[in-house]
């Protein structure tokens, strides 16, 4: 091994060694910092280190997180999750219903945000079912992974390894040309994966439904102290054309919601209370629910449903700004001894009071009949200005801003959701380049007002940008080094030891993938393996199309840890899992989908052409 070998793999010990035992240090900053060490030492050079910054896959994922803010702003994700989920009554229907429909949106969509809107759903399912939330989250996260094999756009680790493969034929080697192998056509590229994707989705999720009621323990979630939870009673009208109105109170979803209760209704200016089930919701009815503030910010975003007061409509500013907030009233607030409507909120502060919560109980009535006190807490729907203006005004001795409670547009879900086939159609016909594609579904979601400008810079997470960006760069260095021919030596000698063949081979290049997904997260392993498993194809002379869909559907299969993937730790603590519980169930889970990978990808991807 020559010197720029060793350093680089004592640099990737290093990288790997500091991501497991992160502290307080991110990923983006291990992983640039590994890059800039190689610099330093001259293993890869200025150009080739930032090369990767630029390149099509970086380019690509940073337009795909614009399109699934678009998807999710506008509640998009949510009206296709809540039409085919159902109302299972049985634990194995549960996962079933849970799992198809995240498995088939996560082809398309990025995973954190449908998991974020399923979760809620399945405490419910939970709570309604008594089963342990344990045997349903666990489920609903690699539910969403399997999903994201089926095509190249569904998880970034495909579309890095389909990137690199790409402009890897842009120069092919003597070898592949000789085999008379061709570089994947648009069709190939967007939909290849689903070859070895499908197949594994579906094990992999039969493989749940059928083991998970004995892999998976019985755990309970902690239980936060209800002591410091404020509920607040808020009221919310059914609006017109409204797809709840002509459906009972359970079929629209809002009987058992998760720390959320119906309290009573107005129709007709006459109030309802001890609701059941089964009474028909009609046009114009306002809902009293009672809960804390997560539960009013769910209630917010559910279709159909809006605020019962009219003073919303003269909120002035874009609506895209506006957020719920939290005030606390002082003791030299103007506001005290007067009711809301005396008090003209919404004139003087441009915000709208929601509802009250007054020494850990929540204030009923009309909402401008409520006189205020000192020391009431107010729920507020508000702009950026509000923030800004009173955060250190003497009427107020706190100003709270609540995380994701904007609003949803939900009048522009179909609209988005014409966006993303466009892309897919755009993706698979190869039409324009792919990135150009991407960003013109994402500039479309702009232009649509499916989302704004600031939201879509902030939804662009430059973190695992600079992660991608810097993975490229140490993948360079691999290949540069020498390191990668070494290792594809090692792996190729290694296989012939062990007399295994091509299978054996594919098996093995799955196994490094996996092992180094689960230490180094799925970008890093799909940057760096990909030299290596090229390395390997030349060695066996056979096509490398198995390998490069084998490493792919590795790099993406996280489910060891509940740290390797985004989705496994948001589960994480909801579930009351153990960190030893993935391994229960996420061993031999993996082990299936390498068995089913290795066995399909061959045959779909001939070795010999």
């Amino acid at each position: 091994m020559t010197t720029h070998g060793w350093i680089t793999l004592i640099t990737i010990f290093m990288v790997i060694i500091a991501l497991v035992n992160k502290k307080r240090i991110g990923p983006d900053l291990i992983m640039a910092g590994g890059l800039v060490i190689l610099m330093i030492f001259g293993v890869v050079s200025f150009h080739d280190a930032v090369a990767g910054f630029a390149e099509r896959p970086m380019l690509m994922i940073a337009g795909l997180f614009v399109v699934a803010a678009g998807l999710q702003e506008t509640g998009g994700i949510e009206l296709i999750g809540r039409k085919l989920l159902g109302r299972p009554t049985s634990l194995r229907t549960a996962q079933a219903r849970m799992m198809v429909p995240v498995a088939a949106m996560s082809a398309f969509m990025n995973t954190t945000p449908i998991v974020a809107m399923y979760l809620p759903m399945v405490s419910d399912w939970a709570k309604r079912l008594k089963i342990p939330v344990s045997k349903l989250l666990m489920p609903l996260s690699f539910g969403a992974i399997l999903g994201g094999q089926g095509t190249m756009i569904g998880t970034g680790s495909n579309l890095i390894i389909m990137g690199l493969f790409i402009e890897w034929w842009h120069h092919p080697p003597t070898w592949v040309t000789e085999l008379g192998l061709s570089a994947p056509s648009g069709t190939v590229s967007m939909w290849g994966a689903a070859w070895i994707g499908i197949p594994v989705a579906f094990c992999g999720m039969l493989f749940i439904l059928l083991t998970s009621r004995w892999l998976l323990p019985d755990r309970t979630p902690p239980h936060h102290n209800a002591a410091f939870k404020r509920e607040y009673e808020i009221k919310m009208r059914v609006n017109t054309g409204s797809p709840v109105i002509g459906q009972n109170i359970a079929d629209a979803g809002l009987r058992n919601l998760p720390d959320l209760y119906l309290h009573a209704m107005v129709r007709d200016d006459q109030l309802i209370t001890g609701i059941g089930p089964q009474m028909t919701l009609q046009e114009d009815d306002k809902l009293i629910f009672v809960g804390d503030v997560d539960a009013v910010i769910d209630v917010r975003k559910i279709r159909g449903l809006v605020p019962a007061t009219d003073e919303l409509d003269y909120v002035t500013g874009d609506r895209f700004n506006r957020r719920l907030v939290e005030v606390v009233v002082s003791e030299t607030s103007p506001l005290i001894g007067q009711t809301i409507k005396e008090s003209q909120f919404r004139t003087r502060y441009n915000a709208v009071v929601l509802a009250v919560h007054r020494k850990g109980h929540h204030i009923e009535g009309k909402i401008g009949q409520i006189k205020l006190n000192s020391g009431d807490t107010l729920l507020v729907e508000a702009n950026d200005d509000f923030l800004r203006d009173y955060r250190q005004s003497g009427d107020f001795y706190l100003v709270s801003e609540i995380e994701n409670s904007r609003p949803p547009v939900h009048e522009r879900a179909f609209v988005s959701l014409g966006i993303l086939v466009l892309m897919i159609v755009l993706l698979t016909t190869n039409v324009i380049g792919r990135v150009a594609a991407i960003w013109l579904c994402g500039l479309l979601m702009i232009a649509m007002r499916c989302i704004n400008g600031p939201t879509a810079r902030k939804a662009i997470n430059i973190q695992i940008l600079i992660v991608i960006g810097a993975a490229m760069g140490i993948g360079k260095a691999v290949e540069q080094s020498g390191l990668a021919e070494l290792a594809s030596g090692y792996l190729l000698n290694l296989a012939d030891t062990m007399n295994v063949g091509n299978y054996g081979t594919l098996f093995l290049v799955f196994a490094m993938t996996s092992i180094a997904a689960q230490l180094m997260t799925n970008f890093g392993a799909a940057v760096i393996m990909f030299p290596i498993v090229i390395g390997a194809a030349h060695g066996l002379d056979v096509s490398p199309y198995p390998f490069v869909f084998t490493m792919m559907a590795a790099a993406g299969c996280n489910f060891m840890t509940p740290i390797s993937y985004q989705t496994n730790l948001m589960v994480y603590g909801p579930g009351g899992y153990h960190f030893t519980d993935f391994q229960r169930l996420g061993i031999p889970l993996t082990l299936l989908v390498a068995m089913v990978a290795v066995i399909v990808a061959p045959i779909v991807f001939p070795f010999t052409p």
